[in-house]
């Protein structure tokens, strides 16, 4: 389970370093949200995640971390699935718009999350 925690943490270290060197890369992802069930499938996968990442919290160092991003993610799963799907491409419109440097801070919440996984896996 600890190896199933570093495993995603390192994924999402990776996604942040992504964003922030290829800011762009961020309309690739809402482009590929916005088509008819990729917004399913994409919030079901951060719910099935935040509970195994619920469930392997204790057995990680920093149980309450893992626990907290973990009810986290499940959380904003919920939320994803019960938002309007016309609510949500106005969301993903305005995350296109921003300007890069926004998009650089975005890429930076997803290199500390990955980085607090790992210390705390």
């Amino acid at each position: 389970m600890v190896l199933f925690i570093k495993v995603l943490a390192i994924a999402i270290t990776v996604y942040g370093c992504l964003i922030i060197f290829r800011p762009r890369m961020i309309s690739n992802f809402t482009e590929f949200l916005k088509k008819r069930n990729n917004v399913l499938m994409v919030m079901t996968i951060k719910i099935v995640l935040g509970i195994l990442m619920m469930i392997a919290a204790r057995y990680c160092s920093i149980t309450w971390v893992v626990l907290f991003w973990g009810a986290l993610n499940t959380f904003t799963g919920v939320a994803g699935l019960l938002i309007k799907r016309d609510v949500f491409i106005k969301w993903l419109d305005w995350v296109e718009t921003r300007p890069a440097k926004q998009v650089y801070l975005i890429g930076v919440g997803a290199l500390f999350i990955g980085v607090t996984l790992i210390l705390a896996a």
